[in-house]
């Protein structure tokens, strides 16, 4: 893989997850859609589709609920579907590689949210003063955030 492609799928993991947090629900962060743009970055499109589609059976009732940060399917769909395409791995086991990716990005989605709790103070004290572009750049932040650490989880 190379350094062109590694940087793409990362850019495609902040984007992923920005799915559902900046651009409404465009439906990019599930698997059946990731799987064949991975397939595109690495030249192996039928591969990409084939995996994506095995993972999109997988993840399919992986939703929070409430509080609760559910497995993360952007990094594990795009981490399987890299690994598969790059490293010859069969469908079963790259199905099987992206749970455990999954479960590191929740672990990455909970620190995430977790620093998020600086940007909503600082947005809380925008808002107070009437400042609507701080409340703007307190938002972008967290946002910003979340685009960087899928890109390093994914780029890494």
């Amino acid at each position: 893989m190379s350094i062109v492609q590694a940087v793409l799928l990362g850019i495609l993991g902040g984007f992923g997850i920005w799915d559902s947090r900046v651009f409404g629900l465009w439906m990019i962060e599930r698997p059946l859609i990731l799987g064949p743009l991975v397939g595109i970055i690495l030249g192996d499109l039928q591969t990409g589709i084939i995996v994506g589609a095995s993972l999109e059976l997988v993840m399919m009732g992986v939703v929070g609920i409430g509080s609760a940060t559910p497995p993360d399917t952007v990094s594990g769909s795009i981490l399987a579907t890299a690994f598969a395409i790059t490293s010859g791995l069969d469908i079963s086991a790259a199905v099987a590689l992206a749970l455990p990716i999954a479960t590191l990005g929740q672990l990455v989605g909970i620190v995430d949210r977790t620093a998020n709790a600086f940007f909503v103070s600082k947005a809380d004290k925008a808002a107070e003063r009437g400042d609507f572009s701080g409340v703007d750049r307190a938002l972008w932040g967290g946002a910003a955030l979340f685009f960087a650490s899928y890109f390093v989880l994914v780029f890494a």
